[in-house]
């Protein structure tokens, strides 16, 4: 999830109603990939990201799956495109 939020800015479930909404959105497990700054991230980086948010522990990639992904495996080097300013400036709303 962190990885979610440090791409896009905003947690992966989010809801208004907080505990209830949140639990809902996350048995529902649908991640959102159409709002900014989604359609500029990566399809390495969103593959990435479903695999680790799988809600069966059993199939949800692992910590050495992680570190071997493709996406964090690139020539070992991160890629150096800027972040959308909107991630930027949405995790300083979690502090309001």
């Amino acid at each position: 999830m962190i990885i979610y939020i440090l791409l896009s800015g905003v947690p992966s479930f989010w809801a208004v109603e907080k505990f209830q909404g949140i639990f809902e959105e996350v048995l529902h497990g649908k991640l959102d990939f159409q709002s900014d700054p989604w359609p500029s991230i990566s399809d390495s980086a969103k593959d990435l990201v479903r695999k680790i948010l799988v809600r069966e522990p059993k199939k949800r990639l692992t910590s050495p799956d992680v570190l071997c992904h493709p996406w964090v495996q690139i020539d070992g080097v991160a890629p150096d495109k800027p972040l959308d300013s909107a991630v930027l400036y949405r995790p300083k709303q979690f502090l309001q």
